[in-house]
């Protein structure tokens, strides 16, 4: 359903009856929010709502336990709610060009066990949560074109990490 001029008016209600739909793609759009229907699909492993006019994410993102790559790339986002940290089989978290900042990262993040990418380029960060350096499976990290001056000290336990993209910080 990418670039097909959905919002909140014209969004299908029914498609929660699609109870095995693992991928869902619906960036390009006009929506506000994620519509609700979709937090009815528990077996979603992967949600793409970039490119749309989201301000934030409801609390009930929590309720898509199986999801494993999440887009919320090119939004109005200034913040992540707490309960996206109960997302444990969350490997792939794309947060690039919104305006979020650091109060906008739950700190709870390192609890994402699972996280392998987590990708904030193009936002308003000048600090990144010390507990995003938890998340032992992380492997990239993008926070290129931000307002970083620094990096907690924990940026050690990261051991296994390929990939640390910090282009375009002061």
């Amino acid at each position: 359903m990418r670039n097909t001029n959905r919002n909140l008016l014209n969004f299908p209600t029914s498609l929660d009856h699609l109870i095995n739909l693992v991928e869902l793609y619906i960036s390009q759009n006009n929506l506000p929010k994620i519509p609700d229907v979709i937090y009815n699909l528990i077996n979603l492993k992967r949600l793409n709502v970039s490119e749309n006019d989201i301000k934030d994410i409801s609390l009930s993102i929590e309720m898509l336990q199986k999801l494993e790559i999440l887009n919320l790339s090119r939004n109005e986002l200034t913040a992540l709610p707490n309960t996206i940290c109960k997302l444990s089989k969350l490997r792939q978290l794309y947060i690039n060009e919104n305006m979020i900042n650091f109060d906008g990262i739950p700190s709870g993040i390192g609890k994402l066990g699972s996280l392998e990418v987590f990708s904030a380029a193009c936002n308003q960060l000048e600090m990144i949560p010390e507990s995003l350096f938890r998340c032992g499976n992380l492997k990239k990290l993008n926070l290129s074109f931000n307002q970083l001056i620094t990096l907690p000290d924990t940026i050690y336990l990261l051991g296994d990490m390929d990939i640390l993209d910090l282009r375009n910080n002061p």
